[in-house]
This record gives structure tokens, C-alpha cells and sequence, in this order.
């Protein structure tokens, strides 16, 4: 289901299920005008896979200048990866995110990290681990 101009589903009783490329996502996402959606509302959104549907919206360019580019690096297997500092945004110290690109689906995702994370490799360590020391290779399958 995807419509990006109002219900995906609406049936004569009113009730409608709004979606975007097959994910279920609050009718404010569908009907708000993307320069209107702030970078907070975007990351106060729970659900990964609606965030995600958010991003694709706004872009992830917006996403990224409002924010801090900590590290870059487009060279890594499984990248580009970028750590990104949302603290600003959030209003916080520091949160840092990293973007990277999904290659099942070939769009950029926005995943907050463990405030330990200081590097592109520690935020990887710490998805797959739970542990920013316990290395992991994104070519590794372990």
C-alpha cells in the first residue's frame, strides 16, 4: 500500500489506513506538507520502520544538516556510513546516529546509538553486539 496524498485505504464509514511504500504510518506523516515535518517529530518516532518512511520523505540530506557529521567513511564494506551528532536537534549533549544505507532496499536509515559511540566502528560494534570494544567486521557474518 502507498499513497503520498492521503489514505491508502478508505472505506464509506471514514475509517482509513494510511501507508507509504507498504508501512503503515500515521495520517500527520501522509497529509503534512515534508517542509513542515521538523527534524524532532521525525526522531521522536519509535517505530524504525515508520522513521525510516519519514526520512525517505524529508530526505536525508535534511536530516543530516541538522545534525553534526562526526565521521564519514565511504569506503567501508557494507557502507557508506556516516556518525552523525542529533544532540542538537534533541536538545541534549550529544546523540549520535548513524546513517547508512540498506542494500536489500537501497534507501538511507537514521539509527540512534549508545552516547558511548565515538566512532563509525563502535556504533557498528554496538548495533551488532550490544558492546562498543567487541569488534565487528560488516563483511563478517558472526
Amino acid at each position: 500500500l502507498h499513497c503520498e496524498t492521503g489514505p491508502a485505504i478508505l472505506y464509506r464509514d471514514g475509517f482509513a489506513v494510511y501507508a507509504l511504500n507498504g508501512v503503515r504510518v500515521p495520517a500527520w506523516l501522509v497529509k503534512t506538507p515534508k517542509s513542515e515535518i521538523t527534524v524532532e517529530q521525525v526522531l521522536g518516532i519509535e517505530n524504525i520502520q515508520v522513521r525510516a518512511e519519514a526520512i525517505r520523505k524529508i530526505g536525508i540530506e535534511r536530516m543530516k544538516q541538522s545534525g553534526r557529521s562526526i565521521q564519514k567513511n565511504e569506503t567501508m564494506v557494507g557502507g557508506p556510513y556516516e556518525l552523525v551528532d542529533m544532540g542538537k536537534a534533541l536538545n541534549i549533549a550529544y546523540a549520535p546516529y548513524l546513517v547508512m544505507k540498506n542494500p536489500s532496499v537501497g534507501i538511507f536509515h537514521m539509527e540512534g546509538v549508545d552516547a558511548a559511540c565515538k566512532t563509525i566502528q563502535e556504533a557498528l560494534n554496538w548495533r551488532r553486539y550490544g558492546d562498543t570494544k567487541k569488534t565487528w567486521k560488516p563483511e563478517s557474518i558472526s
